[in-house]
């Protein structure tokens, strides 16, 4: 105890023991953030502590930021000696703050501020345009620590913050960045996550089995970052070198601290926990987590043991350090999951755990704010975790890496029960299903044991990590080329264990295939160089080599996969989403930009919507998805106006710049002002473009996917002509003019404005799996086929992203008719399906109170099926005639939804509903379908129809579940039978029906599969 309490402050005694009574002034003694502070979170909360209970408001705190004024609320919490200042909003990202006082006034004196103000930085944005990710223009190294405020030790970790997010591949240690004693590289763990890395020094061990410290007191020890190290621009940075004099920290002790739970009967978030923060106010070592798909209603009871390293106190008087070893842990209870915080998903996470990657270092410093003999030491902490949890659907969704979390908190000795007490606030930002960031504020608690010598020991993990799920796994037909492959395991591995091509492997085909990697959390992620390929069976695999944090080696495992077989090949592909805008090229006579009317797709009907030029928010990439994987070379980022075979354009206002002419018609071309930089992402079947800069709001804004029409050549492929297929087919872009397989298609040109920033969560789905794999439109026999089911029953129930079709009735010439074989023989069950070529673009909006269901917007965009076979009798010339008719592929295109006035210009509404039996996914689509293929025949004779734009309408309800690998699935069905009306004629103007037909999708006849894309890119 006399240890703990020199930590406190030095001698022992009597004196250090802190008693706010004896303080003569009131004082300010805590904040959070701390003076100086950087890389906060925008969603932080400002805490001030004072040494006696005050009563304030919020007109007696002035928070100023590069807006002026920030709004905020405040609560008073532990009787009036904490305010706890919520902003109204998000601060702005990589901004300044300031914090005043005014007029707090007291019998014992007006606390106030060093300086009279607290000064701190918010961190740069974690997603979106490179400009809001940096903090400074050039790429440099902001902080090491530590720095020259503390004494570096012989067992202290180095954190770096950069200024601007980095290639993680060119940090390599003993390579790019190294730490050297002696002329030798000292053993260390490199960690690197966006703008931060931590170098960790590894001890180990002598002939005797004791412990030796990597780094030695005495000797100077050299940082040294050579200038290959390079940003997300390529740009590389300067050669950098810091020297430290490590200081002996023996002999040390061990402190031992309980992070006790908030409560042993409640959760974090119910009322009447029994220990809350006295800084927040909040339940003691609780994580929440507060985010769009999340709600704010999900939290973690966490409660361990910790078992601080001290340094000799006597040696450091004044800046006592401690630090926390590798490889601690923290458990806690299960997180509820609750879709949007409203709608359970069904399971819980079950036991969550932190894991300390890197030893934590820390600090007890002199209070800054007071210099009072009895004011509380200064808490800081720097830690490296890995979040995980035991269950895996839900591991997927939150298991990360969170590098250099900083608590910032206070130690006192509490008089009753002789223990040092350590209260901190830190907040952690973790990814939720690859897609949004919560925030969460973490009141950290500790207390040391009273008996040293009777308190827990430290646990000694002797079990080797194993594989508890991957991707794809047993969901092979839900995975595509450009995905990743990912290995989930029961506990964070040893990054220096993994080593590619010896305790980590992957082969194609029973060769090596070259691949990229990253840990993070509990998963290693595979991307293979080449996206994953069809028929080629690969294998994933790892040694005991590689091992846990504690050093145990895993258990030798490998995982095989092979995605089906792909037939014939130079098929053409179609966008099946385009984030902003619908996949179709426009007919330009009919659009009007500058009015927001985007006009109709060129080969609908005249009475067909018009689409709208759709807003996008400043922080939002642009996001393609195809039918087929692209060939990346073909893909060409044009810098200058109209050149590249994709370009991003800033478009001119009127009266900025002249308006081309064509057709006569001025509204048909807009001008180029300038091209927008950015970075391209290439993924086989997706391509993300973020811009540099966010899109400015109210600016008119266009990228295009070029194609060739009629003369398409392979040539065009690496030009920077045309976007191709890997192998070589086209792109084609008005597929309601039927082109054949070898043409193209006119530009497709897309025009947005920009619109500030929001929070809403933009998820990509794609329909899987599917049956016509080579997404050719013709279903083969070789492909997968609809299954009996049960066996037995000749039931054959439509497969995932199929309609099923039958004919209802038939009229005029035409007698009789069937779907999928002759009508004269038996019928055909499996043969009915017609299967869809399709992805999805959402948006989370979040809970909504009226409905009780979380409100979902959909992003319009068109499907394309595969053609099935119809066997018709047509009465001709008074002698029936045996046809078989193929519809040929057909096109779905989802409407917008009215707007209030009679225009089409709003996304689809959806909701995420509670149900007795799980959560369920609700809409209402409104559809046009064509079938431009479709070219009737009877005796040779060519036939016209008027399956064009045919409106239906459909109620689909589905099924939301989480697969093992985390990744959210939607099914949709109709529940209503639909009936599309096709008239047959014999001449051209379709006035004349000589024959109908009435066609059938029977009530679940209508079978959409959505997944969501892999949570780890």
């Amino acid at each position: 105890m006399a240890l703990a309490l020199a930590a406190c402050g030095g001698g022992g005694g009597s004196e250090q023991d802190v008693s706010f009574d004896n303080w003569v002034e009131a004082e300010v003694f805590y904040t959070y953030p701390y003076e100086g502070q950087l890389d906060v979170a925008p969603r932080a909360p400002v805490i001030v502590r004072f040494s006696e209970p005050v009563e304030v408001d919020a007109g007696n705190f002035t928070l100023e930021g590069p807006d002026g004024p920030v709004t905020f609320t405040v609560e008073q919490v532990d009787g009036g000696l904490s305010a706890v200042l919520s902003p109204d909003d998000a601060l702005a990202v990589k901004s300044d703050y300031t914090l005043t006082l005014n007029d707090i006034r007291t019998e014992n004196g007006e606390p106030s501020l060093p300086g009279d103000a607290l000064h701190f930085t918010t961190r740069p944005a974690l997603k979106g345009p490179l400009e809001l990710r940096e903090s400074t223009e050039d790429f440099q190294v902001l902080r090491v620590t530590p720095g020259d405020d503390v004494p570096f030790l012989d067992f202290s970790s180095v954190n770096l913050l950069m200024s601007q997010p980095m290639d993680a591949d060119s940090l390599v240690y003993g390579q790019s960045i190294s730490l050297t004693q002696n002329g030798e590289l000292v053993p260390a763990t490199l960690l690197v996550e966006g703008r931060h890395i931590t170098l960790d020094p590894r001890d180990g061990v002598d002939g005797q089995g004791e412990p030796v410290d990597a780094v030695k007191a005495g000797a100077t020890l050299t940082l040294t970052i050579n200038n290959t190290v390079r940003n997300l621009r390529g740009d590389t940075l300067p050669a950098f070198t810091r020297e430290f004099m490590p200081r002996d920290t023996t002999p040390r002790s061990t402190l031992v601290q309980e992070a006790a739970p908030a409560d042993t009967q409640l959760g974090c978030l119910d009322d009447g926990i029994s220990r809350t923060s006295p800084i927040t106010g909040d339940g003691i070592n609780c994580v929440p987590l507060i985010a769009r798909l999340l709600g704010d209603s999900t939290a973690s009871k966490q409660q361990g043991n910790v078992f601080a390293e001290l340094a000799f106190a006597p040696n450091f008087p004044d800046k006592t350090p401690l630090r926390i070893p590798r490889g601690s842990l923290l458990k806690g209870d299960p997180l509820e999951v609750n879709i949007g915080g409203a709608v359970p998903a069904g399971f819980d996470s079950g036991e969550v755990t932190v894991t300390f990657l890197s030893d934590a270092n820390g600090y007890l410093l002199p209070n800054p704010y007071s210099d009072d003999p009895g004011a509380p030491k200064q808490l800081r902490v720097t830690m490296d975790v890995a979040f995980d949890t035991k269950t895996q659907k839900a591991n997927g969704a939150f298991n990360q890496n969170l590098l250099q979390v900083e608590l910032v908190g206070y130690a006192i000795t509490n008089l009753e029960t002789d223990r040092l007490v350590a209260d901190a606030v830190g907040v952690v930002e973790p990814g939720v299903l690859g897609v949004e960031n919560a925030y969460g504020v973490l009141s950290f608690h500790m207390e040391s044991y009273t008996d040293q010598t009777s308190a827990p020991e430290r646990p000694v993990d002797m079990s080797g990590p194993t594989l508890a799920t991957s991707m794809p796994g047993d969901e092979v037909d839900k995975q595509r080329p450009g995905d990743p492959i990912i290995l989930t395991f029961d506990e964070p591995l040893d990054p220096n264990s993994i080593e590619p091509g010896t305790s980590l492997t992957l082969t194609a085909g029973g060769v090596a295939e070259p691949f990229d990697y990253y840990l993070d959390g509990v998963n290693i992620v595979i991307q293979p160089e080449q996206p994953l390929r069809y028929g080629t069976e690969y294998v994933a695999g790892f040694t005991n080599g590689v091992t846990d944090v504690a050093g145990n080696p895993a258990s030798p495992n490998d995982v095989s996969f092979a995605l089906p077989k792909y037939l014939g090949a130079g098929h053409p592909a179609i966008a099946t989403t385009t984030y902003p805008g619908f996949p179709c090229a426009a007919d330009k006579t009919t659009w009007d930009i500058a009015a927001g009317d985007h006009g109709q797709c060129r080969g609908g009907e005249g009475d067909d919507d018009h689409m709208p030029v759709m807003p996008m928010p400043g922080q939002r990439p642009i996001v393609v998805q195809f039918s087929q994987t692209m060939l990346e070379d073909s893909i060409q980022v044009g810098e200058t106006c109209d050149t590249g075979s994709f370009r991003v354009e800033k478009i001119a206002e009127p009266g900025q710049a002249p308006q081309g002419t064509v057709d006569g018609n001025s509204r048909t071309q807009y001008a180029c002002l300038d091209t927008v930089p950015g970075e391209l992402e290439y993924a086989g079947r997706k391509i993300t473009f973020t811009p540099d800069q966010p899109w400015e709001d109210g600016a008119t804004y266009r990228y295009v996917l070029m194609s060739e029409n009629q003369d398409f050549s392979v040539d065009d492929c690496t030009s920077g002509e045309a976007i191709c297929t890997e192998d070589n087919g086209p792109l084609q872009t008005a597929v309601l003019e039927a082109p054949d397989d070898d043409m193209g298609g006119p530009n497709l040109e897309l025009y947005f404005t920009g619109a500030p920033a929001d929070d809403n969560v933009f998820q990509e789905l794609r329909n899987l799996p599917v049956n016509d794999t080579n997404h050719d439109f013709v279903h083969q026999d070789s492909e997968p086929q609809a299954q009996e089911s049960p066996a037995g029953s000749g039931e054959f129930p439509p497969p995932a992203n199929s309609t099923e079709l039958f004919v209802k009735d038939t009229g005029g010439l035409l007698l009789q008719a069937r779907v999928g074989c002759d009508y004269s023989d038996d019928d055909c069950p499996a043969d009915k399906f017609i299967h869809v070529t399709a992805d999805l673009d959402v948006q989370v909006l979040g809970y909504d109170a009226d409905e009780d269901a979380v409100k979902v917007n959909i992003y319009p965009t068109l499907l394309k099926t595969s053609t099935v076979d119809v066997y018709a009798q047509i009465l001709l010339a008074i002698v029936p005639i045996k046809e078989t008719i193929a519809t040929g592929p057909q096109i779905m295109r989802i409407r917008y939804e009215d707007d209030g006035n009679g225009n089409r210009t709003q996304p689809v509404t959806g909701w995420i509903r509670e149900t007795p039996d799980g959560p369920i996914f609700e809409t209402n689509l409104d559809i046009y379908l064509s079938a431009p293929y479709l070219q009737p025949t009877a005796a040779g004779l060519p036939l016209s129809h008027d399956l064009y734009s045919y409106p239906l309408s459909l109620h689909l309800v589905g099924d939301v579940t989480f697969l093992e690998d985390g990744r959210l699935q939607i099914e949709q069905r109709n529940q209503v039978e639909q009936d599309v009306e096709v008239g047959i004629s014999l001449d051209d103007d379709g006035v004349l029906r000589a024959a109908s037909m009435t066609l059938g999708i029977p009530e679940g006849g209508v079978f959409l599969n959505y997944v969501s894309a892999p949570i780890k890119n």
